[in-house]
C-alpha cells in the first residue's frame, strides 16, 4: 500500500508527544479540543460503491456462550485465527474463522476490563478501558511474556477500540468515553495514535469525530438508506452526541478507518488523510445486538463481531464484493 500523507500531521508545533509512564492519571490536556485531522462533512454517498452488502452477511458464525461478552477482534498472526477477548478475562480466544469454535486459549495475566485486541506482525496487543496496552509476545504458539505501556489515557476515556496503521506503525486507540481535556471536545469523540517506534502517545488526536459534522453530512445526503434513523440517533445537541466508538479496523487495500459505535450499532468510514465520509451506515439489530469488534482478513473480508443479549454472541462475516 502506498504511503500516503498525513493532512495537519505538523501544524501543532506545540504540542509534543506523550511519552508512557506508570502513575500518570490524567487525561491529555488540550483544551481547545485541537485534532490533527476531523471528520469533514464534505462527501457524497454512492448507491452500490461500497464494498460490503451489510444487511446481508455472508456467513454467520456462533460462538460459545463464554463469549457472551466478547470484546474486540483480530486476525491471528499467522492469518489462521480469529482472536477475540471475553469482557474481564486476560485471555486471547483463537476463533476458527469458517464455525467460530474456540481452538485455543491463551491468558496472559490477570482479570481487567480488556475491550480491544489488534495483530502487529507476529505481536498481539491488547488494551484496557484505561488505554494502556499489553503487548503480548508468543513462542510456538503459547504465551512467552507480557509488557505493559501506561499512557495519559484513564477510564474516563473509556478506550474500546483498538486498531493498527501500518502506513503510520501506530495502534489507533478509540474513545468511547472523553474525546479530552477540554471546552473543546464538546460533541467529539477521539482516536488517538500510540507510535510504536517510540511508545509515545501523540497528546492531540489522530482524527476527532464531531456531532455537527455527522449531522450536517447527514442532511446532505437524503438518498443515504436509513438516514432518518441515523439523524435520530445522532442525538439532539452535540452534548447529547451518542456516537460511542467500540471497535476499529483499518481497510488492508484502501486503508480507510473503520468505525462501529455499539450503542445506536452503526458504522462509519473515514479517509484519514483528509476526514471524508466514505460510507455511514446502520447495522441491522437482528444481526448484531451490539457490535463491539471489528477487523479483515487477508483478502480484505470483513468480520463484525457482538456481545450477546437476547441471543448468542456472533461474528458476522462479509466478504469483500
Amino acid at each position: 500500500m502506498a504511503n500516503r500523507p498525513w493532512s495537519g500531521w505538523v501544524v501543532f508545533l506545540a504540542f509534543s508527544p506523550v511519552f508512557l509512564a506508570c502513575g500518570q492519571p490524567a487525561t491529555p490536556v488540550n483544551p481547545l479540543g485541537l485534532c490533527r485531522q476531523s471528520v469533514s462533512a464534505q462527501g457524497r454517498w454512492i448507491a452500490d460503491s461500497f464494498p460490503y452488502v451489510l444487511d446481508e452477511p455472508t456467513r454467520t458464525l456462533t460462538l460459545a456462550p463464554e463469549l457472551i461478552e466478547i470484546s474486540g477482534l483480530a486476525l491471528s498472526p499467522d492469518g489462521k485465527y480469529l482472536v477475540c477477548l471475553q469482557d474481564e478475562l486476560a485471555t486471547l480466544f483463537f476463533l476458527d474463522p469458517q464455525t467460530g469454535s474456540i481452538e485455543k486459549r491463551i491468558s496472559f495475566g490477570k482479570e481487567g476490563d480488556y475491550e480491544g485486541v489488534e495483530t502487529v506482525g507476529q505481536e498481539l496487543f491488547a488494551v484496557r478501558n484505561s488505554g494502556a496496552v499489553v503487548r503480548v509476545r508468543m513462542e510456538n504458539g503459547a504465551f512467552k511474556e507480557k509488557e505493559t505501556f501506561k499512557n495519559v489515557l484513564n477510564s474516563e476515556n473509556d478506550i474500546e477500540g483498538l486498531g493498527y496503521d501500518s502506513v503510520r506503525n501506530s495502534l489507533l486507540l478509540a474513545c468511547k468515553g472523553l474525546g479530552g481535556q477540554g471546552h473543546g471536545f464538546a460533541g467529539k469523540k477521539s482516536i488517538y495514535a500510540l507510535d510504536l517506534n517510540t511508545f509515545a502517545l501523540d497528546s492531540i488526536p489522530a482524527l476527532c469525530i464531531e456531532y455537527d459534522s455527522l449531522k450536517t453530512y447527514l442532511e446532505s445526503q437524503p438518498d443515504l438508506p436509513k438516514r432518518d434513523d441515523l439523524l435520530k440517533d445522532l442525538g439532539s445537541s452535540p452534548e447529547d452526541f451518542s456516537f460511542s466508538p467500540s471497535g476499529i479496523a483499518v481497510h488492508p487495500l484502501s486503508g480507510h478507518w473503520y468505525l462501529i459505535s455499539a450503542k445506536e450499532r452503526t458504522l462509519l468510514v473515514v479517509r484519514p488523510e483528509n476526514g471524508q465520509i466514505i460510507h455511514l451506515a446502520k447495522l441491522k439489530g437482528k444481526q448484531l445486538e451490539q457490535p463491539e469488534g471489528i477487523c479483515f482478513d487477508e483478502k480484505a473480508n470483513l468480520y463484525i463481531s457482538s456481545e450477546g443479549k437476547d441471543r448468542a454472541p456472533v461474528v458476522q462475516v462479509y466478504v469483500r464484493r
